[in-house]
């Protein structure tokens, strides 16, 4: 009983099942209690009968939208923080909800990880949150959410309070799971831009054919299935920041128009022939090498250039170790967990700071959660603990990556296996994988896969 104390309880509101559950597994966590019901009025009644830390709603539900639900929850709770997801953004609504206690609004599709990190950011925004460490964040760790003692991380700080009240676009490139959203949501925070809910969409997660709607919305008859008129990220965002991750995954149909945006501050949506002008800063993100898809023409070399008006780079934890202890404690504060971990020897952390970390600031979270569920059961926690840990991480998945990642990672193996069995034949491998061709040469383009390449492998003479 005791352990539950220190526990967050989280109510998560939303009509569709798969969205619910979705959800609630991604933030299946030995610190956090969740709650799920599939209605403003189920909503109220629970939260007669319980407090809860943070509520997570969907915009639209079946009575309606969630708005009467917010203002409800925020006049009873008001230091507990409130996210909204939604597919459909309205913008004239959605200025609103920071008025009604709502932290960040979060645009279907999200990642696990942007959902997990929006969450927990959340939670220790609390005001009344109690701190378990003794020590407390410095002032620009609690502006920033920049946890580090590294030169990298204090450069980092001044780059962001430097950049932060411009209006021009920014760019942050790094490896997986090296902090680019956080970096994104610190430059928000000290921007002009920070009372209005900055809009997050990760361009990995749509859909190619949908990418123009998703982005720049829609009229209604503006195509087949469009029945509704509908408002996209862009107009969602006027008057604060678009954060747009995996910009590099973008369709260069889509790339220019969000170079007109930029130049222009117009934009219109399908269907429509007059333009509408938006106010919008917009973050951008990559894992890729934008440069190199310049060159390669998978990138527009104009829009390359006008996304990085600043650029930031993130560092991977093996170029950065002195951050790890530092990033150790705050995971452990975090999790709302110390009262179980007892104690992490000198020869434990020195293994922790020698580790490549391939998985970065991601993998190390997912290891620190289990160090503290394990912590139960041992008076401390040493490197023989440690090394095990890490020995079997790889094949045990302690780093679980984003469901994108993992799909990609898993289409990319696929394609080369049967482009390989075809020599580099795409006529053949559409046979053997029962697609269309057209739509192999595309997912072969978005997976950087060049079936010439497997041509050569084969018809390469073996030397003598």
């Amino acid at each position: 009983m005791s352990s539950d104390v220190t526990k967050s309880n989280i109510l998560i509101v939303d009509d569709e099942e798969m969205c619910r559950e979705m959800m609630a597994e991604a933030l299946e966590d030995s610190t956090l209690n969740i709650s799920c019901v599939n209605s403003a009025w189920e909503a109220r009644e629970l939260t007669k009968a319980q407090q809860f830390d943070l509520l997570i709603t969907d915009y639209r539900l079946k009575e309606g939208d969630s708005i009467p639900l917010i203002k409800y929850f925020h006049t009873n709770s008001p230091q507990s923080p409130i996210l909204v997801v939604t597919a459909y953004p309205e913008k004239e609504k959605i200025k609103d909800l920071s008025e009604c206690g709502v932290l960040s609004l979060l645009v279907k599709p999200f990642s696990v990880s942007q959902l997990r990190y929006t969450v927990y950011q959340a939670l220790a925004s609390k005001p009344n949150r109690v701190p378990i460490l003794n020590k407390a964040p410095s002032h620009e760790e609690n502006i920033l959410g920049l946890v580090g003692c590294s030169s990298h991380i204090k450069e980092l700080r001044k780059r962001i309070f430097q950049l932060g009240p411009g209006n021009f676009p920014v760019l942050i490139r790094g490896d997986s799971g090296t902090g680019k959203e956080v970096v994104a949501h610190a430059i928000h925070s000290c921007s002009t831009r920070q009372d209005r809910t900055m809009v997050t969409v990760n361009c990995a997660a749509i859909p190619k054919q949908l990418e123009e709607s998703e982005l720049f919305g829609h009229t209604r008859g503006a195509f087949t299935g469009a029945h509704t008129s509908k408002e996209g990220h862009i107009s969602t965002a006027d008057g604060s920041t678009l954060f747009l991750d995996e910009i590099g995954e973008l369709s260069l149909e889509v790339q220019a128009k969000l170079l007109r945006v930029l130049d222009s501050g117009e934009f219109k949506r399908i269907g429509e022939s007059l333009p509408q002008k938006v106010d919008i800063r917009v973050i951008s993100a990559t894992n890729r090498h934008l440069d190199k898809m310049v060159d390669t023409g998978e990138f527009r070399r104009d829009l390359y250039f006008r996304l990085k008006g600043a650029e930031i780079i993130t560092l991977p934890l093996s170029d950065r170790r002195e951050d790890i202890p530092c990033l150790i404690d705050h995971m452990i504060d975090k999790s709302l967990n110390m009262s179980n971990m007892k104690y992490i020897t000198h020869d434990a952390m020195e293994v922790l700071k020698r580790y490549d970390w391939p998985g970065n600031v991601r993998e190390l979270k997912h290891v620190v959660e289990y160090l503290c569920t394990i912590a139960n059961n041992v008076t401390r926690i040493d490197s023989s603990i440690v090394e095990s840990v890490l020995n079997i991480a790889p094949s045990d998945a302690f780093w679980i990556p984003p469901y994108y990642e993992a799909r990609k990672r898993f289409e990319y193996d696929y394609f080369t296996k049967v482009l390989e069995h075809s020599k580099g034949n795409t006529a053949k491998a559409a046979r053997i994988m029962g697609l269309q061709r057209p739509s192999l040469i595309r997912k072969l383009k978005d997976l950087d896969i060049n079936p010439v390449n497997f041509k050569k492998v084969q018809q390469d003479p073996i030397p003598a």
